[in-house]
This record gives C-alpha cells, structure tokens and sequence, in this order.
C-alpha cells in the first residue's frame, strides 16, 4: 500500500496510540513469519488499518506480548500475537504488491522495471502461497489491477472511474465476513479508503507525472500542463478527498468495533483529513505507487 492511512497522533490518547503500535509491529512479525524476514518490507500503514478494522469487527481476541525486532534492538515493545486479522492483513498486503509491481513492469522505464522486476519475482512464490490462501481476494485483485491499468492506458478522463478501480479492489477485503449488517459498513470504508488514497496518492505524484508524462487523474481529469496550474484542481480535489473521508467515517459508526473503535475513529475522522493536507500542501510526500509500492 502507500502509508498514507495512518492516525493523527496529537489527538489520540497515549494507550490508544500504544495500541495501534502493537498491532503495527504485530503485522510486522507475522510477515516475517508466513513469509519470511524480507517480506517485511511490505509493512505499511494502510494494511496496519485493516488489521485493526478487522480484529474490530471479527472480535478477534487481541493479545500483546514483548518483543525486540530491528527498530528496538536494546528494549522490548509491546506487541500483537499471531491472530486472523494479522494473518489477513498479511495475505493481503503480499497480494496487492505482487499484482501492482506486475503492473509496474508495464508501466516503468529504465532501472524502475528493473526493480520492480525483481520485486515481482521476489514475490513469486509468497504470492502463490498468498493467492492459496485467498483465492477470491486474489483474483479480485488481478481483474482490478487490469481494469485500472486499461482506464489509464485510456488515459480516461475521469477522476471518478479511475478512483473507482482502486477503490473496488479495497472493496473485495471485506467480501468474506459473514454477516451483511457488518460486511456492508466495512465494504463502504475499505472503498471509501480506497478511493481516497488513490486521489491522494495522484495528487502527491502530480510534479513527477507532470514531468515524466505518465498517467495521472488528476491531470486527465482538469488539463492540467504545469504545476502552477493547479488552483482549479485544488479546491475540487480537497472537496473529494473530505467526502470520502466523512463517508468511510459514517460507516463506520454503523459498527461494533470494540477495543478498535477508538484508533479507526480517530483515523477517519482525524487521521485522513489531515494526511490530505498535509499532502496537498506539500509538506508530506510518499514513496509513488507508480514506483514499484502499493
């Protein structure tokens, strides 16, 4: 993913933030143990985010322990144990990576396809394990990565059907749970998440794609030519990103999220709005999606 979902620390308490970092570092060692210690430079935010709205929904019973890792060599830190909504989050982060580097095999020039090259072959086989594991989710995420790549080969106008191509791939996480009084609110947070980190993330490529002339919604969408031409994208693009962010926040409170409840508040209401601008305003910039991350 990008690691743009993330929560907006001024404002959580200290043992809810303490939460959220036991189960970031949970995710981390439960890549290293399905698919082993490289696999854990896939950890991003985002998938931190659907682990927890998981564990909330799932009621999965969140146990911490202590352990040191790379990060914290001389102390220990509290950390999540091996549960489902880890292992979930796990599955899905080696899946989306290994379909969107695939896709930047396509896409890149130069030594970028060489690393995503790599990357991709990197997780060939963890792939296939992945894909074993999550069938309907992997091949979710194959038809979309093929529909958002033939949109942009289009170079389709639309800020809305490109967006929409992400977003449905987020979607499909949720199309496992059971009960359609809890699949539905999470299916509409997950899309909603989605397509605000595809504009987001569109908005803080813009200069790069400007340069390099590759595909951009945002550009497509309002002719963009220069980065000084922007005003009218700008307050169009904040509007969007607010929506969706107020939407997944609404559905949200449709759910019982338990001990999650108030890290996933705190993210949606807070976390989201002030990522956004933070990126529209410049102060904060990713690594690009179209450069080998997802």
């Amino acid at each position: 993913m990008f690691g743009y979902v993330r929560p907006y620390k001024p404002e959580m308490k200290v043992r809810d933030f303490e939460s959220f970092r036991a189960m970031y570092c949970g995710l981390c060692h439960t890549l290293k143990l399905r698919y082993g210690v490289g696999s854990r430079m896939l950890l991003s935010y985002d998938m931190c985010f659907l682990a927890i709205l998981m564990a909330g929904v799932t009621g999965c019973g969140i146990k911490t322990c202590q352990k040191r890792c790379a990060a914290a060599l001389f102390q220990k830190r509290a950390c999540v144990r091996e549960d489902l909504a880890l292992d979930f989050a796990a599955d899905c982060s080696v899946i989306l990576t290994y379909w969107k580097l695939c896709d930047s095999v396509q896409d890149e020039h130069g030594m970028r396809v060489l690393g995503a090259k790599w990357g991709a072959w990197f997780l060939r086989r963890k792939y296939r394990k992945a894909s074993d594991r999550l069938p309907d989710f992997a091949k979710a995420v194959e038809q979309g990565i093929h529909r958002l790549d033939a949109l942009e080969r289009e170079n389709v106008p639309s800020l809305d059907r490109a967006a929409d191509a992400f977003a449905s791939i987020m979607r499909e996480a949720a199309a496992g749970l059971p009960e359609e009084k809890i699949r539905r609110p999470v299916e509409q947070i997950l899309y909603h998440i989605g397509r605000w980190v595809y504009i987001t993330d569109a908005w803080d490529d813009l200069e790069d794609d400007l340069k390099s002339g590759s595909y951009n919604a945002i550009v497509a969408r309002f002719a963009v030519t220069t980065a000084d031409g922007l005003a009218e994208a700008k307050e169009a693009v904040r509007l969007t990103l607010l929506q969706s962010a107020q939407t997944a926040a609404a559905a949200s409170e449709l759910l019982d999220l338990g001990r999650s409840d108030p890290v996933v508040k705190n993210i949606l209401y807070m976390g989201l709005p002030a990522m956004a601008e933070s990126v529209m305003e410049g102060t904060t910039k990713q690594r690009s999606s179209r450069h080998g991350s997802i």
